[in-house]
């Protein structure tokens, strides 16, 4: 498995996972509801965090996971 130098990092990589769940089950949720429910405290920080570790936005993620 992948390498974590903080808990924190393992931590984050979990509630990006945990978001494509949601943004994909969920297509009526808001990304910003993703975000929250995911655990991000800021909307733009969560689209950063995802564009990082998906290389695309949470919402071309959820076009391309149809």
């Amino acid at each position: 498995g992948r390498q974590y130098a903080k808990l924190t990092d393992y931590t984050q990589e979990l509630r990006l996972e945990y978001s494509t769940i949601l943004l994909s089950d969920n297509p009526d949720k808001s990304i910003s509801q993703v975000a929250d429910e995911s655990g991000f405290s800021s909307y733009s920080y969560y689209c950063k965090c995802f564009r990082q570790r998906f290389g695309m936005t949470p919402s071309e993620f959820r076009m391309s996971s149809k």
